[in-house]
């Protein structure tokens, strides 16, 4: 009985004995330098995963940070790209100069518009009259006179019709026409037109481009001379600047005064006046050296152009004379 395990043990050895002998080799590693020269080449004729060259190519130091960041138990912060920093360093390299220009320009208040300055009034009773006289030796019929009106838009002038003694008839622009009948030989009639006349003195408070131009037309025919040659070239000369003008007859005191009480003969006057854009016309007298200023209360408007007296009559031989007064 105690012989009998022997076979099988008989048996294990021969059956080690009888299997053929194999030898175990380890394949080797090639050396790390040659390793180094193949991530040099493309990826294409490598013939590796991409992860493989790539972790072929990193140094030791940081395969090892590599391999003890996937590692770690903790979520690996996200990644960011080159273009990703350069574009925050540049953001944050602006300097501030650069936002100081973009700063909106502190704009200056715009200037005052141009405004008039006004006097204290200054009223007159004005008279325009016409005398006629038959010199001939009938009767003169039919007698009609068309006599010229003041006319008005300058700002520092105002007229206020007060009355005729001869109804007006008709009227033409500002030409009033009159019927006065039959004149006998030597016989004088009078037509007269009453007004009261309220002037102030005027001037600018500040300037501006088109105040500018007229300013320089006036320095070119300031001077004494032809009052309605001199005030005629400084519109002319204003129109060619772009400036808007226009000439003024009226009458004035040569002795630069207020128009005191008397007759007006000898103080007819031509002067100038310009447009100014949202006030309206500013006076200028080339011959007495105001720009945009009359001093005092010595200036009264008549008309814009000459417009003459006519009569009409039949026989007889009619003789006109047109006076203007200023009255007590």
């Amino acid at each position: 009985m105690v012989g009998r395990p022997l076979p099988q043990v008989v048996f294990i050895l021969a059956l080690v004995l009888l299997l053929p002998s194999t030898t175990w080799v380890q394949p080797s590693l090639p050396p790390v330098n040659q390793q180094l020269t193949a991530t040099s080449l493309p990826e294409q004729e490598q013939g590796l995963p991409e992860e493989q060259n790539q972790s072929t190519s990193l140094p030791a130091s940081q395969a090892a940070a590599k391999e003890k960041k996937e590692s770690s138990p903790f979520a690996a912060a996200p990644e960011v790209s080159g273009a990703e920093v350069s574009g925050v360093e540049e953001r944050s390299a602006q300097p501030v100069t650069e936002k100081a220009e973009k700063q909106p320009a502190i704009k200056s208040p715009p200037p005052k518009p141009v405004a008039y300055r006004w006097g204290a009034p200054h009223r007159v009773s004005f008279r325009t009259e016409v005398k006629l006289t038959n010199s001939g030796n009938e009767a003169a019929e039919y007698l009609w006179v068309d006599l010229p009106l003041l006319e008005n838009s300058s700002p520092y002038q105002s007229n206020t019709l007060q009355g005729t003694n001869y109804a007006i008839d008709s009227r033409e622009g500002r030409v009033a026409s009159f019927f006065i009948g039959d004149l006998a030989p030597g016989e004088t009639k009078k037509v007269a037109v009453d007004y009261l006349v309220t002037i102030r003195p005027v001037s600018l408070s500040s300037s501006n481009d088109t105040v500018e131009k007229a300013r320089q037309a006036y320095r070119q025919y300031a001077r004494s001379g032809n009052c309605r040659a001199l005030a005629t070239g400084f519109v002319g000369r204003c129109r060619e600047l772009g400036v808007t003008a226009r000439l003024v007859n009226g009458f004035t005191r040569p002795q630069r005064a207020l128009l005191a009480p008397g007759s007006l003969k000898g103080c007819r006057h031509s002067w100038a006046e310009f447009y100014v854009d949202g006030l309206g016309w500013v006076p200028v007298d080339l011959t007495f050296g105001y720009f945009a200023d009359f001093p005092i209360a010595s200036h009264l408007v008549e008309s814009y152009d000459d417009q003459s007296v006519r009569v009409n009559y039949l026989g007889g031989k009619v003789e006109a004379i047109w006076e203007n007064m200023i009255l007590p």
